[in-house]
């Protein structure tokens, strides 16, 4: 007999209200902690550089931004500083440009004070330059006064790299500086491009959003592809998002001011040995580890705020409850599959939030959380398969202990194995009953003190359930000093009868060593007599919601009860149908031929044979 519990309690232990949440919470918490390190952060964004190699280059040139570039080819005199001669023939052929966005350090004037000069008067004609200044301590440092005067605004223009990769990824349009405000460069050109009042920015009497982008936020750099060195290759296939004309070119008037009308022109240096190289997202093999200028750097962050192509992520929040739901699924799924099911679903589960991350960043600029997720998905899989290996295993163990004395291994690894075994229901099964009951037990019993009756059931009732439980059978139930057991379930078997049978002549035959030893006690005349009957029966869980039996239903099993009985009348000890003896595989010799015997509920007899032992 196996019982299982039923109502609130057994739903909940089964249902793992309990245990999956709290395993997923955990997994969450721990999987948070271990996000503010540097590492993870660091795998993190290596995840989103990889979407930007996945989506690749947009395939339009930018329409509003033009890059000058002071490059190699220029043959100048000197390289640093760059000559001013030359800077201010460059600008002063910009001349139709809506903005200019200098980036190229004046802090200081040049050993040629001429071309100091023409270079002022350049700036002061054109008032529509800024240029750039840098950050140190906590302090910005413009371009020098005898510049900075005829210059319409200036902005810095460092950038923050990450330190494991020398990687920028991130850019910000101002800094705050106590009572003050910093603006970048971009942060100068866009509220110049926005007609912003920069003066209002940086003294604080515009709030801290300008069009909806927080102004001292760092903010994720759209890049629109690689550096523009790999589309000006011979034979490149990559496309162009800026057009980018040599500052040489400029100056000797090969491009017309009219080519700059109402263009935003970046100038600065686009040497191969200039120290305002960093990497990007698209610093990769397939773009031949390029770095890229400064001043592009600039470009495609001015370009995004522009065009309006910002790149947006989930919060704390949404990360959270994503990385929840993804712990509480894969919880579940351990819970309910095996290991191998649940690391392939895990497994699944990862490949899709991947591919989705992916997708989703191409197509809608959304970059959604891949480490954090990842991670969770392992940890949960890992905490959970440890806590059914552990606590559950010791579940296991404790109900198979528990069992173990009267329920077949085999049951037993059944019921572990699928809690549907644990439900109301059942199904017909072909199986061998027999039932085993005492004789002169009841007036024995009635000269007996309790303590005595209950060692001498114990030690008769443990004798035959070993005999049973180790010939296959599984022990239905106890009722006094009967036994009821089943053979052929619940594995069902096709040698039931035979096992049946083996078991009943075992019994037998231990039953006349135990009154051997019982003589001197006085229990030599106990004889047990034994009925088996082979047939259709039902076999389940029976009972009500909260308590519950494994057992067997049936004409099968009222036979063999019957047949126990009627060992009474032939003065015969064990008992078994015609259905069981042709079922059972066993010598003629071990069957004798009693004839017919009614029973209740049938209108024909039943066949029934004395099962014997070998001679």
């Amino acid at each position: 007999m196996i019982c299982g519990i039923g109502g609130e309690e057994g739903d909940i232990l089964r249902s793992g209200l309990i245990t999956v949440p709290a395993v997923s919470a955990i997994s969450v918490a721990l999987v948070w902690l271990m996000q503010l390190t540097g590492p993870f952060r660091a795998l993190e964004a290596q995840a989103t550089d990889w979407r930007f190699l996945f989506r690749g280059p947009y395939p339009n040139t930018a329409e509003e931004i033009v890059l000058v570039l002071v490059e190699d080819g220029a043959e100048l005199d000197y390289r640093s500083p760059i000559p001013r001669r030359h800077l201010a023939q460059v600008i002063e052929r910009l001349s139709e440009a809506r903005l200019i966005g200098l980036d190229i350090i004046l802090d200081a004037h040049s050993f040629d004070r001429e071309g100091d000069k023409l270079l002022r008067d350049t700036l002061e004609r054109s008032g529509n330059v800024v240029a750039v200044s840098y950050m140190a301590d906590g302090v910005e440092h413009g371009p020098h006064p005898y510049f900075r005067e005829v210059l319409s605004e200036v902005g810095y223009a460092d950038f923050a790299t990450d330190a494991h990769a020398e990687i920028v990824r991130r850019g910000t349009l101002a800094r705050d500086l106590g009572n003050t405000r910093a603006l970048s460069l971009t942060g100068s050109l866009y509220a110049e491009h926005s007609g912003i009042d920069v003066s209002l920015l940086r003294s604080k009497a515009i709030g801290e959003l300008l069009h909806g982008v927080d102004l001292e936020e760092s903010l994720l750099i759209n890049y629109a592809g690689p550096p523009n060195q790999n589309s000006r290759r011979e034979g490149s296939t990559v496309p162009a998002r800026f057009i980018v004309c040599p500052s040489h070119l400029v100056a000797a008037g090969v491009y017309p001011p009219a080519f700059f009308t109402d263009k935003i022109v970046f100038v600065g240096t686009g040497m191969s040995d200039a120290p305002d190289q960093f990497r990007t997202p698209f610093f990769a093999s397939a773009y031949d580890y390029i770095r890229m200028h400064g001043v592009e750097v600039h470009a495609h962050f001015l370009q995004m705020l522009i065009s309006g192509n910002l790149l947006n992520s989930w919060g704390m929040v949404w990360t959270l409850v994503f990385g929840l739901i993804l712990a509480m699924f894969i919880s579940l799924t351990v819970r309910t599959a095996d290991v191998i099911k649940s690391a392939i679903a895990t497994l699944i589960v990862i490949v899709f939030v991947w591919v989705t991350a992916f997708v989703v960043f191409s197509h809608h600029n959304l970059i959604i959380p891949l480490i954090f997720p990842t991670v969770t998905a392992a940890v949960t899989y890992g905490l959970a398969t440890a806590y059914h290996a552990l606590i559950e295993g010791r579940s296991r163990r404790q109900t198979r202990r528990l069992f173990e004395k009267y329920l077949s291994p085999e049951l037993i690894e059944e019921l572990l194995e699928d809690e549907a075994n644990w439900e109301l229901g059942g199904k017909f099964m072909r199986i061998s009953v027999m039932f085993a009951d005492l004789e002169g037990f009841t007036p024995m019993s009635e000269k007996l003190e309790p303590e005595e009756l209950v060692s001498l059931m114990n030690f008769y009732l443990s004798e035959m359930s070993s005999i049973i439980i180790e010939g296959g059978g599984t022990i239905d139930k106890y009722e006094g000093d009967l036994i009821m057991a089943l053979f052929g379930a619940p594995i069902p078997t096709e040698d039931h009868a035979t096992q049946a049978c083996r078991v009943a002549l075992q019994m037998q035959k231990r039953m006349v060593d135990l009154r051997k030893g019982w003589k001197e006690q006085g229990f030599s005349e106990l004889k047990v007599r034994i009925g088996v009957h082979s047939g259709i029966a039902v076999v389940g869980n029976m009972g009500s919601n909260l308590r519950f039996n494994y057992t067997a239903m049936g004409d099968t099993v009222n036979v063999a009860s019957r047949l126990e009985g009627t060992n009474k009348e032939f003065g015969t000890y064990t008992i078994v149908s015609d259905t069981t003896k042709q079922m059972a595989r066993l010598g003629e010799y071990h069957f004798r031929d009693l004839g017919g015997t009614e029973v209740k509920g049938r209108s024909e007899p039943v066949s029934i044979f004395e099962l014997v032992p070998e001679r």
